[in-house]
């Protein structure tokens, strides 16, 4: 066989293999195109008869849907109106974070470690001290308080004063004694003394005693009231029941704090007309502006959503019936999720109390795009059929859409923080609860 023969079966040979699968696999591509296209043929299909049967229950049955909508609102409104905010900020970390752990374990140990200060200026010395000693018995009949200082406690330090020298400071004021007990001994019976006594020991004594207590107020920096020469102020030092995490309580505490402050002001005494100035301080007034601040962030926010939806929607509608029509199953949607939020958590943490305002936002959009196909319908068909042909076009892409969305809220639903699981458990539900609202 001449060599150009053989060469050229051997390629033939080569290629056989491969052009015999070429079919086999362009075969098997479109058995597989064909298997998924008739998948998204079957989904379509359920959705589509889904759709179909939904709508017929709705318009059959619309008025009891609606009687029913109304009593499931009206019980979600009553669930929702049990909702409490938790104000400790530590709700939002994960009750095995090291942080939290750390915080309960010396709250434990010493209680709570955050101090309200009470800050008294203007005045004289004498005045403030007139002002502190009738405030704080107000404060200390709290409820929410635990103990207010106001003074160091002298007597104590004097009657323990040795349990605070050192062992050369105790040899030297052994010496002093000694030497003082001498000379009173000396003085009483100057037969019985055998050394001459040190008539300067009862004054060496005295000057060592006041040494020593001059440089524990040095250290200190106070001698009695808690106030510094040349600071024309005076401190009061509270121990609250509860840490200044939470918001709630360090608002009502800083509320009662200054209501006090102010009524003994306003009685008669020496402060009158004096100026002086009180005000809370420390982590307390600081966790009450917070909070104040969010209080309005919640309630502007809330008006802002709500207006910029009612905008929204008579710009796109012109009709105030249309806007109606749309935020009845929206507040039903929304309430559905209030409710359902108070049976699953029981209440709300600072991230999710703006909530409300999200689900407004993202709860909407299936109502808009129902009732601009169905308006889009109405001229060339009947309500009813506009409403079912409506349904049957878009009831697909609005559970996908929804779907999706809910999922990705669904992630977030399975993080370890509180914050972002509670958050992404909510807008969730409350999403597809929105849009079940829209559909009935």
């Amino acid at each position: 066989m001449p060599r150009s023969t053989r060469s050229r079966l051997r390629s033939i040979s080569s290629a056989t293999p491969s052009s015999a699968t070429q079919p086999r696999r362009r075969a098997l591509a479109l058995f597989d195109g064909g298997r998924r296209s008739g998948e998204i043929r079957r989904l379509r299909l359920s959705l589509t008869r889904f759709a179909e049967r939904w709508i017929d229950v709705v318009v059959a049955r619309h008025r009891w849907i609606v009687a029913l909508a109304a009593l499931l609102t009206a019980a979600s409104i009553a669930l929702a109106s049990r909702l409490s905010i938790e104000t400790d900020m530590r709700s939002l970390l994960p009750v095995d974070h090291p942080v939290i752990r750390s915080l309960h374990a010396l709250e434990e140990s010493f209680g709570v470690t955050d101090s309200l200060r009470i800050i008294v200026e203007g005045g004289t010395p004498e005045i403030r001290h007139a002002y502190v000693e009738a405030l704080v018995p107000e404060l200390a009949a709290s409820e929410r308080l635990v103990d207010v200082d106001y003074r160091l406690q002298s007597d104590f330090f004097i009657d323990h004063a040795l349990y605070y020298l050192t062992e050369e400071e105790f040899d030297d004021l052994r010496e002093h004694v000694e030497a003082w007990e001498h000379y009173e001994l000396c003085s009483a019976a100057p037969d019985a003394c055998l050394e001459p006594a040190d008539p300067r020991a009862p004054e060496r004594l005295r000057k060592l005693v006041e040494a020593r207590r001059a440089q524990a107020v040095e250290r200190t920096g106070f001698e009695d009231y808690y106030e510094r020469e040349g600071i024309d102020a005076q401190v009061i030092l509270a121990t609250a029941r509860r840490p200044a995490s939470d918001a709630l309580f360090a608002s009502a505490l800083v509320d009662e704090v200054e209501a006090k402050s102010q009524a003994v002001l306003a009685r008669p005494g020496p402060w009158q007309g004096a100026g002086l100035d009180v005000r809370p301080n420390g982590p307390y007034p600081t966790q009450a502006r917070a909070t104040a601040a969010i209080r309005r962030d919640i309630v502007r926010s809330g008006a802002a959503g709500a207006l910029g939806v009612l905008l929204i929607l008579f710009l796109v509608f012109r009709s105030f019936r249309a806007v109606i029509t749309l935020l009845i199953p929206l507040a039903c949607g929304v309430a559905w999720s209030m409710g359902l939020t108070q049976l699953l958590l029981g209440r709300l943490n600072l991230v999710t109390s703006m909530i409300t305002t999200v689900l407004m936002g993202i709860g909407i959009d299936a109502g808009i795009h129902l009732l601009s196909r169905i308006r889009g319908e109405l001229a060339a068909h009947g309500p009813d059929e506009a409403i079912r042909r409506s349904f049957r076009g878009l009831i697909g892409p609005l559970v996908i859409a929804a779907t999706t969305t809910a999922g990705t809220f669904g992630v977030m639903a399975t993080s370890s923080f509180p914050a972002f699981r509670e958050f992404g458990l909510i807008a969730g539900l409350g999403l597809l609860l929105c849009l079940l609202a829209m559909i009935t």
